[in-house]
């Protein structure tokens, strides 16, 4: 039933006769009406959908909620934030969800494009509070469950400024190095140093991506401080699991730039 009133919702969406809804990637189109997304937000009956955005180089990139399978966690937003899109450019959007102006700078430079993908509600997917996330990274990562549990307290109280000033680094400039860099905490490096709490807050920041804007209430934060929409945290996927998901292509321009 599902499903149904899925495709039904979706045949919105194009002005083909026929919906492009497929658990095969290879039918998707590489290129969706710049109205597709506008049109999504106004249709009525969306309740159960779920959505994230996605960026990728190339197509293989889009196969999976994130292209990096070595992410094993992701970030969603529900039906219930649908509605806080409307309206928004796609730069607007990305701020809205936690996007910094210098980060989507910083990945546009980079040749990165980027696509909402509505798929039906994920079923491991819980509010990303500070509880949540710290169980279903012990859940995923079952080495780690007894030295997150350990620090879980200390990473509620501590404010981003106060780990970043303790480490002695920039967490963003090391983001920007990428993999290679010797301080960014995968989880390999993880497993091999001491696992405190300032090491912790590198692996939650580099690999699960708990960024200076995650505040720990269930909620998206912009750069201002400026609450967002709900924000569910769940298990990465490939999309062709969903019983049926959608690929909307999302135009992202930075303010001022010349047409």
């Amino acid at each position: 039933m599902l499903k149904k009133i899925f495709i039904f919702v979706l045949s919105f969406l194009v002005l083909a006769a026929e919906p492009v809804v497929s658990q095969d990637l290879n039918r998707m189109p590489q290129s969706i009406q710049a109205t597709g997304i506008e049109e999504f937000l106004k249709v009525d009956g969306i309740e159960g959908l779920s959505g994230r955005f996605i960026r990728g180089k190339q197509f293989e990139h889009f196969e999976y909620l994130n292209f990096d399978q070595s992410k094993k966690l992701v970030f969603l937003i529900g039906s219930d934030s649908f509605s806080l899109l409307q309206g928004k450019t796609g730069y607007e959007m990305l701020l809205s969800i936690g996007y910094s102006r210098e980060y989507i700078t910083h990945l546009l430079d980079k040749g990165y494009s980027f696509k909402l993908v509505i798929f039906p509600e994920h079923q491991t997917a819980k509010p990303a509070t500070w509880d949540n996330v710290i169980d279903m990274i012990g859940e995923v990562y079952l080495e780690l469950a007894s030295d997150l549990q350990l620090h879980k307290e200390a990473l509620k109280l501590w404010a981003f400024e106060d780990f970043e000033v303790a480490s002695g680094f920039s967490f963003h400039d090391v983001d920007k190095a990428g993999p290679t860099h010797p301080r960014y905490m995968t989880h390999e490096r993880y497993l091999m140093c001491s696992r405190n709490l300032l090491e912790t807050r590198a692996f939650l920041y580099f690999t699960i991506r708990l960024t200076d804007l995650f505040a720990g209430d269930g909620y998206t934060y912009d750069s201002e401080g400026n609450r967002g929409m709900k924000e569910y945290i769940a298990l990465n996927k490939k999309l062709a699991e969903f019983e049926a998901f959608w690929l909307l292509n999302l135009d992202v321009q930075l303010p001022n730039t010349v047409y």
